[in-house]
């Protein structure tokens, strides 16, 4: 070190001017291999931002939006049915429980399930009291609903229950129930139960979804059999809250956020096409938004012959609608291919 130092003393010798420049020469590349790296650094967070930018507009050009955790646990595409339970030896219970799998396996909204081989077999009315059940069954069958029924012959006559579970904590979602003092031959209790179907589908607080959205263009899973007709301007809405009986834990209340309209333009049995006329914010409307209960469409009904075998549903009674020049402007102006594609499981 004392040897550098003296050289570095002596400019005029040869070995000192040396070892200036090297010095010189070595701090003079370290500054530009560190500027080179600040501007590597810099131009690659841009690319990087960019990139992102680009990816995020390739996904969906509409803004993510809040979904309720109880809107998406009371969305039904699948559901299973319990085994059906009567006090006088299956009598009643056999062809109910026939019926109602055809029901369902004939059911153009919902897909059907078979009820899972079991441990322990669990009577129908204790899954009031024991949602983790419901869940562990949903979750068995991969499915979004249990039903369940009941026939019970007593000094009262006969009566029957009909019951939906969901994935909303496994609690009861919607109940028809049914008692007569003359009623017992199995033709008529079956003719009871076709009616308590329907009647529970309808008091569920939505009659239907989005199936598909490609722009302003959706497919909703509700046609000609539940009463739409072309014109109908059909609300979409999400569900926030379920409000249930304190004590009971039926439902006695629903809360929905309203997200926008759509005019129908095009229906078919089970299906209808139709087009966005109001939002209330761009791309809030998606798939498994539901469309809420109004006084012209309705669940249809099963039509089942003398045999007990269901035969198809029968289409509900719609009311007429008034279309306004606007609304007789965007149904005219939609033609054949203009409908969403049904099997798009994501906006285009």
């Amino acid at each position: 070190m004392e040897k550098i130092k003296n050289l570095l003393d002596m400019p005029h010798t040869k070995s000192g001017q040396m070892i200036k420049r090297s010095i010189k020469f070595t701090a003079f590349s370290a500054f530009h291999i560190l500027l080179v790296v600040i501007l590597v650094s810099f131009l690659s967070s841009i690319l990087r931002a960019e990139t992102t930018i680009q990816s995020n507009k390739n996904k969906t050009p509409f803004p993510v939006r809040y979904i309720s955790e109880v809107d998406k646990a009371t969305l039904i595409k699948t559901v299973t049915l319990a085994p059906v339970y009567d006090n006088v030896n299956s009598i009643y219970a056999a062809p109910i429980q026939k019926l109602l799998i055809e029901i369902l396996q004939a059911d153009k909204m919902w897909g059907y399930a078979e009820f899972p081989n079991m441990n322990q077999k669990i009577f129908v009315e204790t899954y009031d009291s024991k949602p983790q059940e419901v869940l562990a069954i949903l979750e068995k069958t991969k499915t979004q609903g249990l039903v369940t029924a009941l026939v019970t012959k007593g000094p009262k006559g006969l009566s029957a229950k009909l019951k939906m579970y969901t994935q909303d904590q496994g609690m009861i979602f919607a109940e028809e129930s049914f008692q007569d003092l003359k009623t017992f031959e199995v033709e008529k209790v079956r003719e009871e139960f076709v009616t308590l179907y329907h009647n529970l589908k309808n008091r569920l607080p939505y009659q239907g979804y989005v199936l598909s959205r490609r722009g302003l263009d959706v497919t909703l899973n509700i046609g000609d059999k539940n009463g739409v007709q072309v014109g109908h301007e059909v609300s979409i809405a999400q569900i926030l809250k379920l409000n249930r009986h304190p004590k009971l834990k039926t439902l006695v209340g629903v809360e929905k956020e309203i997200l926008g309209k759509v005019l129908v333009t095009k229906v078919e049995p089970y299906l209808s096409f139709g087009q966005i006329i109001f939002e209330r914010e761009t791309g809030v409307i998606d798939i498994g938004a539901k469309t809420i209960p109004v006084d012209f469409i309705a669940y249809p009904r099963p039509v089942v012959n003398p045999d007990g075998v269901v035969v198809g549903d029968r289409k509900m009674k719609s009311k007429t609608t008034k279309l306004n020049s606007k609304s007789k402007e965007i149904i005219e102006s939609v033609g054949d291919g203009n409908e969403a594609n049904i099997d798009t499981e994501s906006k285009e």
